[in-house]
């Protein structure tokens, strides 16, 4: 299932950058500069960047990885996750995202996250908080 385009959401290809909202958090992506390096923003602070490298063949080798510093020559040092292949862009992103939260270095994110009171969380607690919160408020 293909997940549906935010509303606001940029296209890489036309603006140079992205926004992409995990639960109550929004993380901004934009070229760094260097080819196939993009600069990953939480609170208008860089937190990470995503590089892209092409897949060397290997079924399980995606192209995109993320790491957390905020210097572009430092960040092979900080991977955002163990096992730091990812499909897309979004995806290394939420990795570099959900370090930066939770302070913790998750082995790989094969599900959807989402922040929930400054808390990595999984998309569906998100979802299923965001219903149950306004009936027991009442």
């Amino acid at each position: 299932m293909r997940r549906k385009k935010e509303a606001g959401e940029a296209s890489l290809e036309s603006k140079g950058y992205s926004e992409f909202k995990f639960g109550e958090a929004k993380i901004v992506v934009e070229e760094s500069g260097s080819d196939n390096v993009w600069r990953c923003l939480f609170g208008g602070e860089v937190i990470g960047f995503v590089k892209y490298s092409s897949p060397n063949g290997s079924k399980k080798t995606h192209g995109f990885s993320g790491f957390n510093s905020t210097v572009l020559e430092e960040a092979d040092k900080n991977p955002s996750t163990d096992v730091n292949c990812y499909s897309t862009l979004r995806n290394a992103a939420q990795a570099v995202l959900a370090k930066k939260v939770s302070g913790r270095t998750y082995t790989y994110l094969a599900s959807p996250i989402a922040i929930l009171d400054n808390k990595v969380v999984t998309e569906e607690t998100f979802r299923n908080r965001k219903t149950i919160k306004p009936t027991l408020g009442q």
